[in-house]
C-alpha cells in the first residue's frame, strides 16, 4: 500500500463535522449518525433523493468532499490528525529531544490547564526541579514560601506531573494536544525504561536517550523532570552508605519503594563484601529468601552494574566479586591473590600484585607489614616454612615444610649422593617456585647437614 493511499484513507476517517457543508446536509448526516467523510461520501453518492434537500445541494456537497480529500491527501499523518482540531498544541515536531523540551511542554500544560494558578505551579516546578537556574528546594521550604503545608505542595506537584503524563500518553484532553510523533516517542521511552526493570542507573538512562531519542540536552535537571513525569524518582545522595558505592540511581516509585531497595542493597553488600566470588543465581535466591518485595533479577543486575566496587568476572556464568581495592582488609586482598594464583606465593610478590591491581606505588612498606601481620593471625593462611611464602589452609595438598627440610627429605628418599640440580628438580615437584640459587645457598651455609662428597654431589 502506497503512502499516498494510506494518507487518503486517513483523510476519509476525519469527522465530517470538520467540513464546511451546507447546514441541511450536515443536519441530515447527523440524523443518520454518519460521522466520517468516508461514510458521508458513500451516503450522498448512493442516495440521490433526500427529503427536503435538492439535487444541487447533494452535488455541491460531494464536490466539497472530493476537493477536501484531494487538497489534503499529501499531508503528513500528524497534519491530518490536526485538521479541525482547535485544541492548543503543547508539543510539536520541534520537540523531538524530549529531555530538552520537557520543561517547555510542562509550562504550556500549566498555562493552559492550570491557568488560574499558573504562577504558583510554575514556581513550584522550577524550584522542585532546579529549572531556570534555581537551586532545588524541599516541599517544606516551598510550602513555607507560599503559606501552604508541605502536603499541599506535594499534592500540587503530583497533580501537575500526572496531568502532563496523561496529556503526553493519551488524547483525552479537551484543551491541549501533542503531536502524535511526540506521544509515540514518549510511550516508547516509557516502555524501554520498564524493560530495564524497576531500578535503572542515570548512566543507562543518558545512554538510552542519546542513542534512541536525539538527546542533546546539557541540563540534567530537565532529565530529572522527564523521569519524574514517567514515574521515576532519584534515590537520595545519602543512599551510597553501603560498601557497594552505587552511582546515581532512579527507581519506579509506583512499583518499588526506596526502603525495599535499601534492604536489598544492604543484603547484597553483606554477601559480596568478602573476597569470595558469587553467582547472580545465589544472590537472587538469597535476596528472595529475605522476602524483599519487587526486587527482580534485572534490578539486582542493575544494582551490581552501577556499583563502583563490583565487577563481573564471568559474564556467561554471571559471576561477580568485589573489586580488590574495595576489600576491607589487607588479609582479604592477599586471600584473593592466592586464590587467583592457586599456589604458594612470597608475601612480597603478593604486595606487588595488589599494588599493581590498585594502581598504587610498586613498594608500600605499610601494606607489607599489614599483610604479614594479618596473615600470621588469620586461620585462612599457612606459612610455607621460613621461606616467606604463604599458602591457604584449604590447600591440603601443599605441605608446610621449609626448603631445607625438603632438601633433606629428597636426599633420604634417594638414598645416595645427589647433585644440586637433582635436588632442585626433586623439591620443585612439591614446591615449584623454589629457585636453584636457594638450594646452592643452603648447601654452602649448612655444611653440618649437607656433606659434600665431591665437587658436584652432596650427601
Amino acid at each position: 500500500m502506497t503512502e499516498n493511499k494510506c494518507n487518503i484513507e486517513q483523510v476519509l476517517e476525519i469527522p465530517v463535522t470538520h467540513i464546511n457543508l451546507p447546514s441541511r446536509i450536515k443536519n441530515k448526516l447527523e440524523s443518520y449518525n454518519i460521522k466520517t467523510i468516508k461514510d458521508a461520501k458513500k451516503f450522498l453518492e448512493n442516495t440521490p433523493f433526500i427529503d427536503g434537500i435538492n439535487k444541487n445541494s447533494i452535488s455541491e456537497s460531494l464536490t466539497i468532499l472530493s476537493d477536501f480529500i484531494e487538497n489534503n491527501k499529501n499531508l503528513s499523518p500528524s497534519e491530518i490528525d490536526n485538521i479541525g482540531d482547535n485544541r492548543i498544541l503543547v508539543a510539536s515536531t520541534r520537540d523531538q529531544d524530549l529531555s530538552d523540551s520537557i520543561d517547555r511542554i510542562a509550562y504550556q500544560v500549566i498555562k493552559r490547564i492550570f491557568h488560574k494558578d499558573e504562577e504558583r505551579n510554575i514556581n513550584i516546578l522550577d524550584r522542585r526541579f532546579s529549572l531556570k537556574g534555581y537551586k532545588k528546594y524541599t516541599l517544606e521550604e516551598i510550602g513555607t514560601y507560599n503559606d501552604v503545608t508541605r502536603e499541599r505542595v506535594r499534592q500540587i506537584e503530583a497533580k501537575t506531573l500526572k496531568t502532563i503524563y496523561n496529556i503526553l500518553t493519551t488524547d483525552s484532553s479537551k484543551k491541549v494536544k501533542v503531536d502524535i510523533t511526540i506521544r509515540e516517542k514518549f510511550i516508547r521511552l516509557e516502555s524501554e525504561l520498564e524493560s530495564n526493570g524497576n531500578i535503572i542507573s542515570e548512566d543507562s538512562i543518558i545512554f538510552l536517550l542519546k542513542n534512541n531519542y536525539q538527546y542533546q540536552c546539557q541540563d540534567n535537571n530537565k532529565v530529572v523532570l522527564l523521569l519524574e513525569i514517567l514515574g521515576y524518582e532519584k534515590l537520595s545522595n545519602s543512599f551510597s552508605i553501603t560498601s557497594l558505592q552505587l552511582d546515581s540511581l532512579y527507581y519506579s516509585k509506583n512499583k518499588i519503594s526506596a526502603k525495599d531497595i535499601i534492604k536489598a542493597t544492604s543484603h547484597i553488600a553483606s554477601l559480596i563484601k568478602t573476597p569470595d566470588k558469587y553467582s547472580l543465581f545465589d544472590i537472587v535466591v538469597s535476596n528472595k529468601k529475605r522476602k524483599i518485595k519487587n526486587i527482580s533479577k534485572n534490578d539486582i543486575i542493575n544494582l551490581l552494574s552501577s556499583s563502583s566496587c563490583v565487577e563481573c568476572i564471568d559474564s556467561d556464568k554471571e559471576i561477580f566479586q568485589t573489586k580488590i581495592h574495595c576489600l576491607s582488609s589487607a588479609a582479604d586482598k592477599a586471600y584473593r591473590i592466592l586464590v587467583n594464583l592457586g599456589k604458594p606465593t612470597h608475601y612480597r610478590q603478593i604486595v606487588k600484585i595488589i599494588n599493581k591491581q590498585e594502581a598504587t606505588s610498586s613498594h608500600d612498606a605499610s601494606l607489607t607489614r599489614n599483610i604479614t601481620n594479618q596473615m600470621v593471625t588469620d586461620k585462612r593462611f599457612t606459612p610455607i616454612g621460613k621461606s616467606g611464602e604463604w599458602g591457604l589452609s584449604e590447600w591440603n595438598s601443599v605441605p608446610n615444610i621449609s626448603s631445607k627440610d625438603l632438601m633433606i627429605k629428597a636426599l633420604h628418599k634417594k638414598g645416595e649422593p645427589m647433585k644440586a640440580k637433582e635436588i632442585h628438580n626433586e623439591i620443585t615437584k612439591i614446591r615449584e617456585n623454589i629457585p636453584l640459587s636457594s638450594v646452592n645457598t643452603y648447601l654452602v651455609s649448612h655444611k653440618d647437614i649437607f656433606i659434600r662428597v665431591d665437587r658436584e654431589t652432596v650427601n
